[in-house]
């Protein structure tokens, strides 16, 4: 166990609340549970002060309340995500660190924002009626995340719009069903359907 554990008496302690917190922590540790600490809910009175001090014990930690701080719960080396990480490996750190909420820095370290895994998850996990879903990323970013190879030119790292449709029906439904949309902003998903490709 890492956590520390205080042992911690009434606000406003007097000699007993002090000297018991004092002496349970004490008793805890001979025990070996080196991770509990003796403390106390405000400053001692001077009787108690006289006291330690003549005994030479060094008085519990104050703490003046119990909810937590962020230099509680901070981390000094976060996990963070460069600005041009794909969302797959997003959720890969999401859930290989258990953490909730991801950094994004950009080459300087510097904060450009947050990924959310409840917002993630809502945009692309939460079923919808639209068949057709918007996808912004650059296609050298799409390239890395389908671990895709590039057949035509070089992939860009430029950010675009992109319509995505999945090329699972005939060719004249699916044609229909791009119909009206700038061919340079579709991304299409297929299996083995020539006269879709």
């Amino acid at each position: 166990m890492h956590e520390k554990i205080y042992v911690i008496g009434h606000r406003n302690p007097d000699t007993d609340s002090i000297a018991s917190a004092i002496a349970y922590s004490a008793f805890r540790r001979s025990l070996g549970n080196n991770n509990v600490v003796a403390a106390m809910a405000g400053q001692p009175n001077p009787q108690t002060s006289y006291i330690l001090k003549r005994l030479g014990i060094d008085p519990p930690i104050y703490l003046a309340d119990v909810h937590p701080k962020v230099r509680d719960v901070i981390s000094r080396s976060p996990v963070t995500a460069p600005t041009d990480l794909p969302l797959k490996d997003a959720l890969e750190l999401f859930h290989r660190h258990a953490i909730r909420v991801l950094p994004v820095v950009d080459q300087t370290r510097k904060p450009q924002g947050v990924v959310s895994l409840l917002k993630l998850s809502e945009k692309y996990l939460v079923a919808g009626t639209d068949r057709r879903r918007g996808v912004d990323s650059s296609l050298a970013a799409l390239s890395r995340c389908l671990e895709a190879t590039v057949l035509c030119g070089e992939p860009a790292d430029q950010m675009e719009h992109l319509h995505l449709f999945i090329g699972a029906m005939t060719e004249e439904s699916f044609s229909k069903r791009i119909d009206g949309y700038d061919p340079s902003s579709l991304l299409i998903m297929t299996g083995d359907r020539p006269s879709i490709q």
